[in-house]
């Protein structure tokens, strides 16, 4: 294992005084001889990438959706949707969406997701940032999520196992479940929720029952905040306070155990906790400061003769000239960060099972516009 800290300092002036302050620049931070690293596609500024079954083809695909670049010969806009193989990564087919087509008023974020709300083939685009409600695959909207006060997140699941998706809000008043058309099915108020607003929802689901569960966070300005469980009916299962203060929260799933995944506001520590609020792991992510920016994860079974890798996406906005960053890390089973790259900002990763060589590898994108693939060396 190589490490390196590769940054330039730039002169800040603040208050009359020169300040040198360090960027971190584009480079590999931990390197492994285990990973090799190469790109596959151009043109792409992935956003969000999905592993789907839209498209006619025999195998699923890698859906993409992001932005456009002007070196892209055939786009007409600025949002795309991108389907590629999953065996040999070309592209299968693509949607382009030109200025103003896209229903709610906003382009792709980390929130949008692609989903078949009524099982008949055809994709459908959830927005569950910045504008809230469900578009068909044309763009035009086909319903609208807005109380009174703007919602914070919206997601999907199937949490009853009925096999129709309902949705669920974040917002100041409270929680709400939506069903597949929109309408409001219950609403957990803020007294309910202990706590002045819900900031963030996630889903995971117990493998001890296979049951889904919603889970919350709550009161996150107050920095006394709560983290509570709710099932498909909108009961409360359980609460227990967050370890330290928390702004947002993403669950992992990592060899068989469910984490709830955050970082130190203001600090540079990933955190690895239980359902009861316990701490398992900690990250610490040298010289990268979170602010309050959010920490994403996914388990990639790297090694055919190994459990499975974690890999965490850490970002910050914190470096002059106030460039967004992105600080890849995977972690060995045994939570050792065996590899560490700082990349240009992204959203947009997913794992992918390579079937002939019994393993996974990881597939990322963002706002470099080009897509990459991380293998492990293997036997």
């Amino acid at each position: 294992m190589i490490k390196f800290v590769p940054y330039l300092l730039f002169l800040a002036i603040i208050s009359g005084c020169y300040v040198l302050i360090p960027e971190l620049q584009l480079s590999v931070v931990i390197d492994s001889e285990k990973i090799e690293k190469k790109t596959f596609s151009e043109h792409i500024g992935a956003v969000k990438i999905q592993l789907t079954d839209f498209h006619s083809s025999p195998e699923l695909e890698i859906s993409i959706l992001g932005k456009t670049f002007a070196s892209d010969p055939i786009a007409t806009g600025p949002e795309a949707i991108w389907f590629l193989s999953t065996s040999d990564y070309r592209k299968l087919a693509s949607h382009y969406f030109r200025d103003g087509e896209l229903g709610l008023g906003v382009g792709f974020g980390k929130n949008t997701e692609l989903l078949d709300v009524n099982n008949d083939g055809i994709f459908e685009i959830m927005q569950g940032g910045g504008g809230f409600g469900l578009l068909d695959s044309k763009g035009n909207t086909l319903w609208t999520f807005q109380p009174y006060s703007p919602p914070h997140r919206m997601i999907f699941g199937d949490l009853n196992s009925d096999s129709i998706y309902e949705f669920y809000v974040a917002d100041y008043d409270g929680i709400y479940q939506l069903d597949d058309k929109g309408k409001v099915i219950w609403k957990v108020n803020n007294q309910a929720s202990d706590g002045p607003h819900v900031w963030a929802l996630e889903i995971f689901i117990d493998r001890r029952n296979n049951k889904g569960y919603l889970v919350t966070l709550n009161d996150v300005f107050n920095f006394d905040g709560v983290f509570q469980i709710y099932d498909y009916q909108g009961r409360k299962i359980r609460r227990f306070p967050t370890p330290f203060p928390i702004m947002d929260f993403e669950i992992v799933e990592w060899n068989e155990t469910v984490f709830i995944l955050a970082g130190y506001l203001g600090g540079n520590k990933a955190i690895l906790m239980d359902l009861a609020g316990k701490i398992a792991h900690n990250f610490e992510l040298e010289n990268f400061p979170l602010g309050g920016y959010e920490l994403q994860g996914i388990a990639v079974k790297f090694s055919p003769d190994e459990d499975e890798y974690l890999v965490l996406l850490a970002h910050s906005n914190q470096f002059p000239p106030f460039d967004s960053r992105t600080l890849l890390n995977i972690i060995s089973p045994k939570g050792e960060i065996i590899y560490q790259e700082i990349v240009a900002e992204t959203t947009a990763f997913t794992s992918l099972n390579v079937p002939d060589k019994n393993k996974e590898v990881l597939i990322m994108g963002g706002d470099s516009g080009n897509l990459f693939e991380y293998e492990m060396k293997t036997n």
